[in-house]
């Protein structure tokens, strides 16, 4: 019991960690020029997709040379991969997070006397475990490797133009990554609860039919009767032969 409960804080927590980690920004890069001078800032946010940050310094360096107005003016122009992620799915996640901490409230393994009415819900926890996953595992694998952008954080340098590309992960996938381990061994173990009460109730009731075959009542007198027919009937038949 003590763990179910450990178990439980730790899915609490996860949830709402989950919950505030989609707000957050998942991805950004920085662009510097002449080794540290920081021309721009891209970060990308699951619902506004990517932001920019211009600084002061673009805007100093552009007006002194002209060779660094057309480096500066490219970068600027220069638009990141868009990322093609409906934010409806992202407000699917947040209802799901929302509707399995309901259900762990109401659905509790120590609220129920018939664990096998909770598979709908141990299965809604593992569909909100595979959620996190997506944004931990599939979001980098498949959205940023392919676009170039680097997993999980790398320096790219281009030593004749003096530019520096900074890629790095934001702080709501860092967050989706904590809520994933708090997550996972709750809904595990709410699911192999169930899982095992299932099990355990088909074979009590196929050893309950078993017994209640074997307790079945044998007429013995019946059998003696079809035995003495059986007898004298062979008995008869070799007598005719004979």
């Amino acid at each position: 019991m003590k763990t179910n409960l450990l178990f439980k804080l730790l899915y609490f927590i996860g949830c709402g960690i989950a919950f505030l980690g989609i707000f957050f920004d998942f991805y950004s890069y920085d662009v510097f020029i002449l080794g540290n001078i920081k021309l721009t800032s891209w970060s990308y946010n699951l619902f506004e997709g990517w932001n920019v940050n211009n600084t002061f310094e673009a805007s100093f360096f552009a007006t002194l040379n002209p060779f660094f107005f057309i480096i500066i003016v490219f970068l600027l122009l220069k638009y990141p991969p868009i990322l093609s992620i409906s934010p409806l799915f992202h407000i699917i996640f947040l209802g799901v997070i929302i509707t399995s901490v309901l259900c762990l409230l109401f659905k509790g393994l120590e609220d129920s006397k018939n664990l096998s009415d909770l598979t709908f819900y141990a299965f809604l926890h593992i569909f909100l475990l595979l959620l996190v996953g997506f944004y931990t595992i599939v979001f980098p694998m498949f959205y940023l490797i392919p676009h170039n952008l680097y997993f999980p954080f790398t320096t790219i340098r281009e030593p004749f133009l003096g530019i520096t590309y900074h890629y790095f992960l934001g702080i709501g996938y860092f967050l989706e990554f904590i809520a994933f381990i708090l997550l996972f061994p709750y809904a595990v173990f709410y699911l192999q609860t169930v899982r095992n009460y299932e099990i355990s109730d088909e074979s009590t009731q196929i050893t309950e039919e078993l017994i209640n075959k074997a307790n079945i009542r044998i007429d013995i007198d019946k059998l003696i009767a079809e035995e003495e027919f059986k007898f004298k009937f062979k008995t008869h038949m070799e007598g005719k032969r004979k």
